[in-house]
């Protein structure tokens, strides 16, 4: 049988499973695709539809953050508000 491609080979190191590595890295992908509170880490999931306040705050903890950075808006700055307002993320509004 002929030997298998130097890529193949890489893909799966010795003594561990291709479908190990394979979970792993749904697992990681799973992990950095849900949106999570800047302070606590508890997801949250947001309709595709949603169109209210994007200065939202966690269901779990005090933390009020901007819906479009994930960046944590200190009360103690003011108004949270500002952030999401001027936020760098934010779309630009229609013309």
């Amino acid at each position: 049988a002929p030997a298998a491609p130097p890529s193949l080979a890489l893909a799966a190191p010795h003594g561990s499973s291709a479908l190990v590595d394979a979970a792993s890295a749904r697992a990681a992908v799973a992990h950095a695709l849900t949106l999570k509170c800047p302070r606590c880490q508890r997801a949250f999931a947001m309709e595709d539809d949603f169109a209210d306040c994007f200065c939202l705050r966690c269901s779990s903890c005090p933390c009020m953050f901007c819906a479009w950075c994930l960046e944590e808006c200190p009360a103690t700055s003011g108004d949270p508000h500002s952030h999401v307002l001027d936020c760098p993320r934010a779309p630009a509004p229609c013309a």
